[in-house]
């Protein structure tokens, strides 16, 4: 039997309308208006009169995851909330004076941003993303509706899975002397995502890469599943073609650890259907829109879950945690 539970009082954003706040579209932006490619942090003061200038000297630089955004529904009072936040740590950093390092050497800050819920956002990931010189994100028109809700201005380029390769020389050349983070469209960037080749590049080149740790679906899923998790595997998304399929999901099955990975709606039912015909009868967790209104957490095996999506098409982001072999026999046992 597949057992569902309801996520609870948050408010859905309309997943073909990503724009917000909730309620309203967006209005489409140019991404190179002078308005929205601020170079220097006093025009970041000229818009948000209330948030404090941090010191940019030089060798100064800020302290330290596609799904669709959700605005959590308290307006311009979440909002307002993280801006207070980002103030006292403006503050904070003035009281500190300036860095006694004049050679200015930039810094690679890997920043997560929500999978869903907009409050999901940390203090620190704020902090970084207001001041760093340049963001790169896996889709800027995206990245600008998060910055544009906690009321950020900063310049933005595009690095994707299609030009990543490209945009190597340009954004380490920008690291030389100034600071950039990368963020994908939802969660940890680099994890199933772009940003790999650079991350590496950076470290080939001595620059410091810093992680901005914060929502996660992986992680999300695996501790809500009720599965073991002192030991676990990560398969991203699974290949496409039938017999690579398998093979993994027989690999993977066999061994003792958890396993998890990302799934899209319109191929569910065919990976649950090689699942219950590779790995046979084992706990299988279906975590659905995770952090958003309509997240639910699905268990049974996989012929259970397949008969369940016949009936109910599954939708939204998904992603799968499956049990390892001792669990499986553990189960058996307990049942007798």
């Amino acid at each position: 039997m597949v057992r569902g539970a309801d996520a609870g009082p948050l408010l859905h954003h309309n997943r073909r309308d990503p724009g917000w706040p909730a309620g309203g579209r967006a209005r489409s932006l140019p991404l190179r208006a002078p308005s929205l490619l601020l170079r220097h942090p006093a025009d970041t003061l000229r818009l948000l009169p209330g948030l404090h200038q941090l010191d940019r000297t030089a060798g100064r630089g800020p302290g330290g995851r596609g799904s669709r955004l959700q605005d959590p529904g308290r307006g311009a009072g979440a909002a307002g909330g993280a801006r207070r936040a980002l103030r006292r740590l403006h503050a904070a950093d003035q009281a500190a004076g300036p860095s006694p390092d004049l050679k200015r050497v930039g810094k690679l800050y890997l920043v997560s941003t929500p999978i869903g819920n907009l409050d999901d956002i940390t203090l620190r990931a704020l902090h970084v993303l207001e001041t760093v010189d340049l963001i790169a994100a896996e889709d800027t028109r995206h990245t600008l509706k998060l910055l544009t809700h906690f009321g950020l201005r900063r310049p933005l380029v595009s690095l994707h899975a299609h030009n990543e390769q490209r945009q190597l020389a340009a954004i380490l050349e920008r690291l030389q002397h100034h600071d950039v983070a990368l963020v994908s469209d939802a969660g940890t960037p680099a994890l199933s995502d772009p940003g790999v080749r650079l991350v590496s590049a950076a470290v080939a080149s001595g620059q410091e890469v810093i992680p901005v740790p914060g929502p996660s679906a992986v992680l999300a899923a695996l501790v809500a599943s009720g599965l073991p998790t002192n030991q676990f595997t990560f398969l991203g998304f699974l290949p496409r073609r039938r017999g690579e399929l398998e093979r993994l999901l027989r690999e993977a099955a066999e061994s003792r650890r958890t396993f998890l990975f990302f799934e899209s709606p319109h191929r569910m039912l065919k990976t649950l259907a090689i699942m219950a015909a590779a790995i046979g009868p084992r706990s299988v967790v279906v975590a659905r829109e995770l952090t958003k209104k309509h997240e639910e957490f699905l268990r049974g095996t996989p012929a259970e879950l397949s008969e369940h999506f016949q009936r109910v098409p599954p939708r939204g982001e998904l992603t799968v945690v499956v049990a390892g072999s001792e669990w499986r026999e553990a189960r058996k046992h307990v049942d007798g």
